[in-house]
């Protein structure tokens, strides 16, 4: 044969070989993925320079690239060669096996294809993960549970970058499912490989993280989130937890966080809790169902809570009862140093901050037989914003999920101290342990509840603590649970005081009592609004708003020096009996121009708590505070700097926007110090010493109530329907039942 033709039988059969190599690159030896689990990162991969799942297979792509021309990324396929950043992969679990060469098929489900990078595992994806990435998760229930590189747990082991998150979204608005293993259920997922405490997404000291559009149900816990930094959970649906304290979402020295637009449903203990975590934002969501609370802040700090629906309708058949929301610091924790959730270090005075504004805290039924009554807020912080919020909970109201149910427990439960004794001894006093839950709320300051609606309730709107109701706790709290705790105590004593209601509503009220305790049997069948056990010289009323009708109906304040413990619980002291408003004006240097008057509101009943134009409460509310000195620019010093908002540094926050008194020029707080009580504005304004400062409002003065008049509005309070299929255990198993409920959406009114 003749040496040209020799040459070119030769080319021929070495470009021959290399098209076979890049078939076989591409499609795998079976027709999928060739990718054995060998190599658990394709990330590391990449960086090494092997890219493909094999060996053929990065040679079919450089031959693709450089001997064809092709382009780095052409249209949907990915080039496993090209920077990672803006990548997109796929999780489908119709595949058999993984898509690692680009060939994943978008519209067939299959590895036939140029559409990208395909796994047919959450992990598998999760650990390949890097800044910028995107994962497509395709619909389907997702609950494999093999191996620790062979199972459904969102796990990343890498960070994005704030220009640059790892997002993981449903695709294309499919329905995708994480949980129903119907082999374990409630104790899908383990911890021992698959995930940390139970939780189907792990979020481990990983920052930059996205969960978008998922529906995380029937599984033993949601998320686990420790270590973590501007981490997004939007859209998604969580329903059903199942292997009590490990069900909850929960965030664990964890900052800069944002939980939008989700729905929050049937926990077995608290749904979603932020511990020792800093500027969090939970905004738009809706809750209802927890065995212990709906929500909770442990020693968290500048945490924006916002026009979020909450109801806890739970309720066991012996009665039992929670509550919606607890905020509190962290105690001493007696757990096993090994929980992943241990905090090593108690802190006290640490719950500051915080402001809860334009949520919706709706249904939940009383304890019947019980002094614990569950509330919409258990509240121990210090100087922390509660405003323009709706604490809703008339008699009569049941749910359709827990029927025996009734309306009641109380709104905002001031508690300091409680929760059982202090500290247990022996009979010699020799060796005593830490017991009992009452040192996380030993200070309770500085805090402002101004311009909220309170709405029906069985025990009481408010109620306001006793004198010593820290008297059994070892004070100044423990730092250790040691027993010569007299050499490890915190530097201060506990502190109640300067806490301070302006400008609210307190409407329509029934006492009925659920325990045999005098102060309420007492008041059975009154209108009481504000039960105040003690602490009366140290916690403030100012021009808010009482009224009831009917019968009793100057029976709307009661005060009662009691004494914690004794026979029936609170059975000592010396009562008062409940009286109107008028009266505590005048007897009361902490009670000062509160009023009694019909609030007029266009539908109560309907939940539509906006006043009509003929309101007596139009323009009679109290400034927020007043002007130190007289002066002018874009500094301005007041009484008192912590009734307003600043943004708190959150990116996409702003300030509270103010008003002084007889102006109608506005400026937008940027930075406050409270020390100083000094407000930094975007733009110069002019006053005097004493004017009054405000939130914008319309008319001469502020308004009493959650919203401001504004006769240019036609209202922003209405009805919507949630309807999800929730999860029940029935006789001892799982069921389906579909269920309407009512939520109230109040984001922006």
């Amino acid at each position: 044969m003749k040496r040209g033709n020799i040459f070119l039988v030769s080319l021929l059969m070495l470009i021959g070989v290399i098209v076979l190599l890049l078939l076989i690159g591409k499609l795998g030896i079976n027709g999928f993925s060739v990718y054995d689990g060998k190599i658990d990162n394709l990330a590391m991969q990449k960086n090494a320079g092997i890219t493909g799942d094999s060996f053929f297979g990065d040679l079919g792509d450089w031959f693709e690239n450089f001997i064809l021309g092709k382009e780095e990324q052409v249209g949907g396929q990915v080039n496993l060669l090209a920077p990672p950043f803006g990548r997109t992969i796929y999780v489908d679990n119709n595949l058999t096996g993984d898509c690692l060469s680009g060939n994943y098929n978008i519209t067939g489900r299959s590895c036939w294809g140029s559409d990208g990078v395909a796994f047919n595992t959450l992990i598998g994806a999760s650990n390949n993960v890097t800044a910028g990435t995107t994962v497509l998760i395709r619909g389907g229930v997702y609950n494999t549970y093999v191996s620790v590189n062979n199972n459904d747990v969102i796990w990343p082991k890498q960070s994005g970058t704030p220009e640059q998150p790892i997002i993981f979204r449903n695709y294309d608005g499919e329905r995708v499912v994480l949980g129903h293993n119907p082999d374990y259920l409630a104790s899908y997922p383990n911890d021992a490989w698959a995930s940390i405490a139970r939780r189907v997404i792990t979020l481990n000291y990983t920052n930059n993280i996205v969960i978008d559009g998922l529906v995380i149900e029937s599984l033993a816990g949601w998320v686990y989130a420790r270590g973590v930094e501007n981490v997004t959970l939007q859209n998604n649906i969580f329903n059903m937890s199942l292997w009590e304290w490990k069900g909850s979402v929960i965030f664990t020295d964890s900052h800069y966080n944002r939980i939008v637009n989700n729905t929050f449903y049937n926990n077995t203990d608290d749904s979603l809790v932020l511990v020792n975590s800093n500027y969090n934002l939970v905004e738009n969501n809706t809750f209802d169902i927890a065995q212990h609370a709906i929500f909770a802040i442990r020693c968290g700090n500048y945490n924006v809570i916002r026009g979020n629906n909450f109801r806890n309708s739970w309720k066991k058949a012996d009665g039992m009862a929670e509550k919606i929301a607890e905020v509190y610091d962290c105690k001493v924790d007696t757990r096993d140093p090994a929980n992943p959730l241990y905090i090593p270090e108690p802190k006290y005075d640490s719950t500051k901050y915080n402001l809860f504004e334009h949520n919706f805290f709706g249904y939940h039924p009383s304890w019947p037989n019980h002094g614990a009554q569950p509330s919409a807020i258990q509240f121990s912080g210090q100087n922390t914003i509660i405003r323009n919020n709706i604490f809703s909970n008339p008699a009569g109201v049941r749910d359709p999920v827990f029927p025996t149910g009734e309306a009641g427990g109380r709104g905002l439960a001031i508690r300091w101290g409680g929760s059982w004794e202090g500290w247990l001894c022996n009979s010699q006093n020799t060796s005593c342990r830490l017991v009992g839950e009452g040192h996380e709320a030993g200070f309770v300051t500085h805090n402002r509840i101004y311009n909220n609606l309170f709405y029906g309730y069985a025990v009481g709107q408010v109620l306001v603590p006793s004198d010593d109701s820290v008297s059994n706790l070892p004070n100044p709290p423990p730092m250790r649970n040691v027993e010569d705790y007299q050499n490890y105590p915190f530097e201060r004593m506990y502190e109640f005081g300067d806490n301070i209601f302006k400008n609210n509503i307190f409407y329509e009220a029934n006492i009925t009592s659920p325990i045999n305790w005098r102060y309420l049997m007492e008041l059975n069948g009154r209108p009481v609004t504000a039960i105040i056990l003690g602490n009366i010289n140290t916690t403030f009323f100012e021009n808010n708003n009482f009224y009831a009708s009917g019968n009793y109906s100057d029976e709307l304040i009661y005060y009662f020096k009691a004494f914690y413990g004794g026979t029936g619980g609170y059975g000592g002291g010396v009562s008062l009996p409940s009286q109107n408003p008028a009266y505590f004006n005048e007897y009361y240097q902490t009670f000062t121009g509160n009023v009694q008057y019909e609030p007029g509101f266009v539908n109560a009943n309907g939940s539509d708590f906006k006043l009509v134009s003929t309101s007596p409460l139009i323009d009679r509310g109290a400034f927020l505070t007043r002007a130190v000195g007289s002066g002018s620019g874009t500094t301005i010093v007041v009484e008192d700097a912590s009734y307003f908002y600043d943004g708190f540094g959150i990116l996409g926050e702003v300030g509270d926007i103010i008003v002084l008194k007889g102006q109608t020029g506005t400026a937008q707080i940027v930075s406050i110090d409270y020390a100083s009580n000094t407000l930094t504005l975007d733009r110069s304004l002019q006053w005097i010493d004493g004017q009054g400062v405000a939130l914008t409002y319309s008319g001469s003065a502020p308004d009493i109530g959650a919203y401001e008049y504004n006769p240019g509005t036609s209202g922003c309070m209405t009805q919507g329907e949630l309807n999800i299929e929730i999860q029940r255990f029935v006789n001892g198993q799982i069921g389906i039942v579909p269920v309407t409920n009512k939520v109230v959406s109040y984001l922006g009114c």
